[in-house]
């Protein structure tokens, strides 16, 4: 979340897309589904580069599914060093990736570059002149818990 502030830096503050700040921390939603404590209950914290779904029964986390986590920049100098949020799970998946043959790689890969989700969101086909979807758009009603 906090990248909101290194990203809407190093577009020199100029994005705003009808808000007061364009790249706003604030704007990620928790959502509890169920009541915390009963058999089974869920919750979900969605903003621009988080997405997790939790589903809790008898007291234990048994699913985080579906779930993306993003981070942009993925890599920022930061106070004398570097900063790499999602550095673990990067790296992780790197090591998995070059560790497949020839035939598992083409088993695994489902494209040759990575596709622009910014840009398609859920729509079914993207035309030229098609600009971002914001995720407070897309959700039906009002998500966001008062403060």
């Amino acid at each position: 979340m906090g990248l909101e502030n290194v990203l809407d830096q190093l577009e020199g503050w100029s994005v705003h897309w009808g808000r007061q700040r364009g790249r706003d921390p604030g704007l990620y939603w928790l959502r509890i589904f169920g009541r915390p404590g009963d058999r089974v209950w869920a919750w979900r914290l969605g903003g621009h580069h988080i997405s997790l779904n939790n589903l809790v029964v008898a007291g234990r986390l048994v699913s985080t599914t579906p779930c993306f986590i993003g981070a942009d920049p993925a890599s920022t100098e930061l106070l004398g060093g570097t900063l790499r949020p999602l550095q673990g799970p990067e790296d992780t998946a790197r090591r998995l990736a070059r560790s497949l043959d020839a035939d598992q790689i083409r088993q695994a890969l489902l494209h040759l570059s990575a596709v622009s989700d910014i840009v398609s969101g859920n729509r079914p086909h993207v035309r030229h002149g098609d600009t971002m979807m914001h995720m407070q758009d897309l959700w039906r009603g009002s998500s966001r818990i008062p403060h």
